[in-house]
């Protein structure tokens, strides 16, 4: 199904099972996105961090396989190939790379604090802000896997 390629953090895919693995992480990007509004909307921002890291990674996972035919189960792989999608001018607005590196210092920050305790950057108004643009994020992931036949509605 799948062999190592160029490094052993990357596997390619099969083009036979491409489509399917690729609508499938947009599927639990999705799930991950709605988990993250209802922890917000539950004055829970350090578990609406983490939900909201792990939506915009799987839909950057589900635009790696679709679009590359490679994958990575790592997070620093991962946040590159985030950065490399914006710099090739496929995730609009252009503002966005490293987007995905900082939300996850915000899901660290939420999981495990800081040195000091917990975070004073990590509160609702920030991600309320950060929850926007990670839909923003998915749904322009969304519309390019669907115009590139990878996925259906």
């Amino acid at each position: 199904m799948a062999d190592r390629s160029r490094s052993r953090k990357w596997m390619r895919i099969d083009g036979r099972f491409r489509n399917r693995l690729a609508s499938k992480e947009i599927s639990l990007a999705e799930a991950h996105l709605e988990s993250a509004r209802r922890n917000l909307a539950a004055y829970d921002p350090s578990t609406a961090a983490n939900r909201l890291y792990l939506a915009v990674e799987r839909a950057t996972v589900a635009l790696t396989i679709g679009l590359d035919g490679r994958r990575s189960k790592d997070h620093g792989y991962i946040q590159m190939a985030f950065d490399d999608l914006c710099d090739r001018g496929i995730l609009k607005p252009y503002g966005l790379r490293g987007w995905l590196a900082h939300q996850y210092s915000l899901r660290l920050e939420g999981d495990y604090g800081t040195w000091q305790g917990r975070s004073a950057r990590l509160n609702e108004r920030l991600l309320a802000t950060r929850l926007k643009e990670g839909e923003t994020i998915l749904h322009a992931s969304k519309q390019i896997l669907l115009q590139n036949g990878i996925i259906r509605r």
